[in-house]
């Protein structure tokens, strides 16, 4: 009985460290998709400043 005990026990404490890794897994890859999506955010904002700043400038050159 003890025996059967003991290894419950450790199979629980693979189990619960198998899912601890996969939680924090799980965590570190929302955060590389989180800081994906914000760097796409600012190369899209930095993106639209370069066109205005196009058209801005190529409005002068008619004027």
């Amino acid at each position: 009985m003890k025996i059967a005990l003991k290894a419950q026990q450790e199979a629980d404490a693979l189990k619960a460290k198998a899912e601890a890794e996969k939680s924090e897994e799980q965590k570190q890859a929302e955060r590389e998709a989180k800081e994906k999506a914000e760097e796409e955010e600012r190369l899209k904002e930095a993106n639209a400043e370069e066109a205005r700043r196009q058209l801005f400038a190529a409005l002068e050159e008619k004027q």
